[in-house]
């Protein structure tokens, strides 16, 4: 064949030998492939309503370009916060050799995925009890918290309360929370502190 097509998958040297039935010439050529990024994402994922979460598709040198806009390597996403939601993240990156792949991730916001039902919280300086309860709910602070900010939501997402100062009077005291007035069913407690990060709790009320 005098012009063959080659598609080689790894760096190949290609020699061709051309004779005329006297005469008989050579000569070779070699073609480089270059690897394409690998594009790692990770599996699709459930994450709290509350949460972020950091993605990052690897390749350190490479061009990426992100569904969002977004350059970078690594991106945070986080939700509306009042809800489920679902969302499809894709990034193409780009090689210094000019290889190109592309990756895609779906992120679920989901209140499924909130913390359990637990109620001691040692990291924190915080112990809230009983869960399940009745409506009537004590916070406890166990180390120097002084004040936290508390926010209630609902399964369906809406907000009951937002941003209730809690006061503490000191080490191992009590803020007594009455909610005996809501409905039965599961929600979603939200306590903010400046020398902790937030905690989300999920509350079953029952009477």
């Amino acid at each position: 064949m005098s012009d063959p097509f080659v598609k080689p998958s790894v760096s190949t040297i290609y020699t061709v030998v051309v004779s005329d039935g006297f005469n008989t010439a050579s000569s070779s050529v070699g073609v480089t492939v270059n690897a394409k990024p690998v594009v790692t994402l990770g599996n699709d994922t459930v994450i709290c309503v509350f949460d972020t979460i950091t993605i990052d598709a690897g390749n350190e040198g490479s061009n990426y370009i992100w569904s969002n806009g977004s350059t970078a390597r690594t991106i945070s996403i986080g939700s509306t916060g009042i809800g489920f939601e679902s969302r499809t993240l894709s990034v193409s990156v780009t090689s210094p050799d000019g290889c190109m792949t592309t990756g895609q991730l779906i992120v679920t916001f989901d209140f499924i995925a909130c913390t359990g039902i637990g109620d001691h919280y040692p990291e924190s300086g915080l112990r809230i009890y009983p869960n399940p309860g009745n409506g009537m709910l004590y916070i406890e602070t166990t180390g120097q918290i002084a004040a936290c900010y508390l926010s209630i939501i609902d399964w369906q997402g809406r907000i009951i309360e937002k941003n209730k100062k809690v006061l503490f009077s000191g080490p191992n005291s009590q803020f007594v929370l009455d909610i005996t007035s809501y409905p039965e069913g599961i929600y979603l407690l939200r306590i903010e502190e400046t020398e902790i990060s937030p905690i989300t709790v999920k509350y079953i009320l029952s009477k």
